[in-house]
């Protein structure tokens, strides 16, 4: 009986989501990004995932989004020295996007998130060195005809390199035209 009451109630979220014109959630894949510290020269690459739940009536979307971000810095050959050799950055965060034109082909967006992030510092000699650290991530961007959507990130971090990343995503459901 609950399995039949539990696939009754997502049966009736799934018709009650397609009547209004809207699809409630999306998820977005981003393969690739790349991006940069603030404070160091490094060059940082960053994959993720985002889930995303539409509002129907006000601009607003809220998502929850896991990535990895890294970077490969200099290797030096003195086995003396401590030498970072790799610097990852996996990070967990809510977001909030206020979407500008949310029922056009191609919405422009900005939004705010926060979570935390884990930086992760690969040394030759002494292993690995972990600081999680509360993240503050604003960030804007533009989706084009609700597939690919093109954004522009900063990750605030105190006591930890600032970075930022242009990433391009893969948007799995979302608003339907009307």
């Amino acid at each position: 009986m609950k399995r039949f009451l539990f696939l009754f109630v997502c049966l009736m979220g799934f018709v009650l989501s397609h009547a209004q014109g809207v699809k409630r959630f999306e998820a977005e894949l981003i393969p690739l990004g790349l991006g940069g510290s603030v404070s160091q020269d490094e060059v940082y690459a960053m994959m993720g995932c985002e889930f995303r739940l539409n509002s129907r009536n006000t601009p607003l979307d809220y998502g929850v989004q896991a990535n990895m971000m890294g970077s490969i810095g200099e290797v030096f050959a003195m086995p003396e020295e401590d030498v970072i050799d790799l610097v990852t950055v996996p990070s967990a965060k809510m977001y909030v996007d206020y979407n500008f034109n949310h029922l056009d082909e191609n919405p422009f967006f900005v939004g705010l998130g926060i979570g935390v992030a884990d930086v992760r510092e690969y040394f030759t000699l002494s292993g690995v060195k972990h600081h999680v650290r509360p993240v503050l991530a604003p960030r804007a961007g533009v989706e084009y005809g609700h597939l690919v959507r093109l954004t522009f990130e900063s990750q605030l971090l105190p006591s930890a390199p600032n970075s930022f990343c242009a990433s391009i995503g893969i948007v799995l459901g979302g608003r339907v035209k009307k």
